[in-house]
């Protein structure tokens, strides 16, 4: 169930009793559009309403009009700035359209005006979370968990804003001991989402995710196990079973549910990264590429995979075109494993002074590796 069908009857607001048995019947029956054709006529008797106008933003709003939905939340603002549904509901709508930073005021005006709901915080939480602004997010699934503690979307929202918050630490330092704190409290929030919440694929597939970053790879297993039961055709929990094997070494382990998830998504980066090294690992150079090629068309950004990629081109004598995939890999490399090919690419071109800085590079990383 979507936010805004939990919440029809919250953002509904008394205006007429005309047709209003009807109106209750299309609304039951989800016929949205019907509904808003009724209060358009009843607009038209009564087209300074602000709740009429309300009502019909709401419908339009669920049958999928968001930009007619918002034109009449904010005729209805216009005639009375403090109701509290359209205030909601212009936040969510410009959400579902892309513009969170235009949704925060509302919602900020929807939180104040509503104490007594945690509907205007949750929706205000996705709007930062859109915006990237997790702690300001978490703070919000805070409050929402702490008056409702068994609200599994908020106990789910406080979960992946402390994963978000944790990769943002990282960033700044690879051993941050707030990372650390951020991804147990995670980890806790969203086995809450789970205990509340145990048919949603969603929420396993995350737990499994943050369970494998905690080095748990037995549990994480377990959990995506118990998303596959829910949902089958996901592609993305059976990747996130290879991916845990993956990652384990489990080699042969790791087959089955990857080759279920190319099957649902061929053209996966992250699916085709994988295969890619298995294959590289086979000495399959040729079978690998296409992987490859594949993983680095959806993703520019996956470093292990321009490894592979230099991998791929040195066994095929092609150092020239190597040596920009390794220097592609080492912006996320942290073995130093790409700087020691790049030393042998450079040696295969004749380029003595290159090889040489990228062997004292490589000797750095690794010294770097072994004091920490």
């Amino acid at each position: 169930m979507t936010l805004s069908t939990a919440l029809l009857w919250f953002g509904l607001l008394a205006a007429t009793d005309d047709g209003s048995q009807r109106l209750r019947q299309l609304q039951a029956a989800g016929d949205y559009t019907g509904a808003a054709a009724i209060y358009r006529e009843q607009l038209a008797a009564n087209p300074e309403s602000a709740e009429l106008h309300s009502n019909l933003g709401l419908m339009l709003h669920l049958s999928g009009d968001e930009n007619g939905a918002l034109l009449e939340f904010q005729e209805a603002l216009r005639r009375n700035p403090k109701l509290v549904a359209p205030n909601l509901f212009s936040g969510i709508a410009l959400l579902r359209l892309g513009r969170p930073g235009e949704a925060i005021p509302y919602l900020d005006r929807a939180c104040l005006a509503d104490r007594a709901s945690v509907a205007p915080v949750l929706a205000r939480a996705q709007a930062y979370v859109a915006l990237r602004q997790y702690t300001a997010a978490n703070r919000d699934y805070a409050e929402v968990v702490a008056r409702e503690p068994s609200n599994a979307e908020g106990w789910f929202g406080a979960g992946i804003t402390y994963r978000s918050m944790a990769e943002v630490a990282l960033k700044s330092s690879p051993h941050s001991p707030e990372a650390r704190k951020y991804l147990e409290s995670a980890l806790n929030a969203l086995e809450r989402a789970a205990s509340l919440d145990p048919r949603s694929e969603r929420v396993h597939l995350i737990l499994g995710e943050s369970l494998r970053d905690a080095g748990k790879l037995v549990d994480a297993v377990e959990e995506y196990k118990k998303a596959i039961a829910i949902r089958p055709d996901s592609p993305a929990v059976h990747l996130g079973l290879a991916t845990t094997y993956w990652k384990a070494g489990e080699t042969e382990t790791v087959l089955p549910p990857l080759q279920r998830a190319l099957e649902l998504s061929p053209r996966d980066p992250d699916a085709n990264g994988i295969m890619a090294d298995l294959l590289v690992r086979k000495g399959d150079y040729a079978a690998a590429r296409k992987f490859a090629e594949i993983a680095l068309s959806g993703n520019p950004e996956l470093g292990h995979v321009h490894l592979l990629m230099g991998r791929i081109l040195l066994s095929e004598n092609r150092p020239d075109l190597a040596i920009a995939e390794l220097k592609a890999a080492t912006k996320s490399d942290a073995t130093g494993t790409s700087y020691y090919l790049l030393h042998k690419a450079y040696q295969q071109t004749g380029d003595d002074a290159a090889a040489a800085a990228a062997l004292r590079e490589f000797t750095r990383l690794r010294n770097s590796m072994t004091e920490n």
